[in-house]
């Protein structure tokens, strides 16, 4: 019997809907690059960059009325160039029958200081609308013909979801499998945004960190402004 359920969405009798996510063998392509799951590493100095665009005067550039309040190599940039995109390059253990917040410990790109490495969240301080995306990699023991239960994996805000994708478990997959979730959402300031994931298997999963040329693109949370 599949564990008991503790779902990420406050409705317990909320409706399933299928998805249907393609399982991967030994390989996954990414463009036209392999991916491959890897140890953990450390992320590269080059990953990890963070803090406000710096404008021609030499100070981090803030966002008024859509604009920064700047110029960059003499031009004006507009605030949707506002954005982050954290990632992890550690496992982390997802109990059964659990909702786990995932962590993140490197950043591929920060423009207006939203990462708080001490959460986990990226902090909205640019009001306006958002894409916010996600991506998550499990890596598990197969669960047995006929077991039931699920994967979710959902995108929040001030720790209420406002992404979700689920998935059923019975799929006999011998490696893992991914999953995304994204949404476009308007955020004031102060908003926190986290990525949060669960599963009841009945046994323990990890999240892994897949790399592609390079770069470690799950676990991924990304926030990029739209509009202002």
């Amino acid at each position: 019997m599949a564990a008991a359920r503790k779902s990420l969405t406050s409705a317990s009798n909320a409706r399933r809907v299928p998805l249907l996510l393609a399982a991967s063998a030994l390989t996954l392509l990414v463009g036209a690059g392999p991916v491959c799951a890897v140890a953990p590493v450390a992320p590269s100095a080059g990953q990890v960059t963070t803090g406000s665009p710096v404008t021609d005067d030499g100070r981090p550039g803030k966002c008024v009325d859509g604009w920064l309040d700047g110029k960059i190599n003499g031009k004006p940039v507009k605030c949707e160039d506002v954005g982050a995109g954290v990632f992890s390059s550690k496992a982390q253990t997802i109990p059964t029958g659990t909702t786990v917040q995932v962590t993140f410990n490197g950043v591929d790109f920060d423009t207006d200081n939203m990462f708080n490495p001490t959460n986990s969240t990226l902090v909205v301080h640019t009001p306006g609308r958002y894409l916010l995306k996600s991506r998550f990699f499990w890596s598990f023991i197969p669960t047995a013909l006929g077991a039931g239960g699920e994967r979710e994996v959902a995108v929040n805000v001030n720790g209420n979801p406002v992404a979700v994708d689920f998935q059923g478990t019975v799929d006999g997959a011998t490696l893992g499998v991914t999953q995304e979730a994204s949404t476009i959402i308007d955020l004031k300031k102060g908003d926190a945004i986290s990525l949060s994931v669960f599963q009841n298997t009945g046994q323990d999963a990890v999240s892994v960190p897949f790399v592609a040329n390079g770069k470690t693109i799950t676990p991924q949370l990304q926030a990029q402004m739209v509009a202002p």
